[in-house]
């Protein structure tokens, strides 16, 4: 498989390989897949958790949100580089 980038994609690319973040332009890309892909997962599981609030919600099943609990536990799932622990 061939991809091509867009000339304001290559230069970061090749700037990524060669500080030594990625050791290929190869290994930016799976990467970079592999992150979207779990973004997309937890975008559809974030939906289906905010429609079932919403359902619950319209039955008269809510509760107020602890906002600091909430932002402690994102805190948590990110590692040092923010980017989701695994």
């Amino acid at each position: 498989m061939t991809i091509l980038l867009t000339p304001d994609l290559e230069p970061y690319v090749d700037e990524r390989v060669a500080d030594g973040v990625f050791p290929s332009p190869d290994a930016l890309v799976r990467e970079a897949l592999g992150l979207y892909r779990e973004l997309e997962l937890r975008r559809d599981s974030l939906k289906a958790d905010i429609q079932a609030a919403i359902e619950q919600s319209d039955q008269g099943m809510s509760a107020p949100l602890d906002i600091e609990a909430i932002q402690r536990e994102l805190v948590d799932e990110l590692d040092e580089r923010g980017r989701p622990k695994h």
